[in-house]
């Protein structure tokens, strides 16, 4: 009883002591910069094709740059805090898909490709900077964007800007 109750209260101590332990220890998910991993076309959700093997998050910087001909398929949602597109050789396209959008801000290198299909919408709140190209074939663009490379806007497919400024001061074709 009095032994008892004693027991009790230190129990209760020593749980309550270690809970606040366990969570003063825990700490946030760090963002990563996450790789593409070779120069093998593949789907932006397989973790498998990246380094290290997962899918970059919201708060990650993700690098397409493998030098390499290869095309990397977005076909969910897809969302990072910075994202930059294009190597040393080759060409690497990153496609954005139907109903698709990509919320980050972006850096296309010269031999960066971005393609928007379908009903693939762009967002970000720093913009994109595309020195490659762009291929607008269908979608919304809701982000301002800056192309001093290639623009090729293509198909019969409705584009829209929304709410966006895109400037052009390469070479293209309508």
């Amino acid at each position: 009883s009095r032994r008892t109750a004693m027991a009790c209260r230190i129990t209760r101590f020593w749980l309550g002591f270690c809970v606040i332990g366990v969570l003063l220890g825990s700490t946030p998910a760090q963002a990563a910069t996450i790789n593409w991993a070779s120069a093998q076309s593949g789907d932006w959700d397989d973790s498998g094709k990246w380094s290290p093997q997962q899918v970059p998050g919201a708060g990650d910087t993700a690098v397409i740059s493998v030098a390499g001909t290869y095309e990397v398929t977005i076909k969910l949602a897809a969302s990072v805090a910075v994202l930059t597109v294009g190597g040393a050789s080759g060409t690497q396209t990153l496609s954005v898909e139907q109903g698709r959008t990509v919320g980050t801000s972006a850096t296309v290198g010269a031999n960066g490709e971005v393609v928007v299909t379908g009903l693939g919408k762009l967002l970000a709140g720093g913009g994109w900077n595309v020195a490659g190209s762009l291929s607008w074939q269908a979608g919304t663009i809701a982000t301002d964007v800056s192309v001093s490379g290639t623009l090729t806007l293509s198909g019969s497919a409705p584009k829209s800007l929304d709410g966006a400024v895109l400037t052009h001061a390469g070479s293209g074709t309508i």
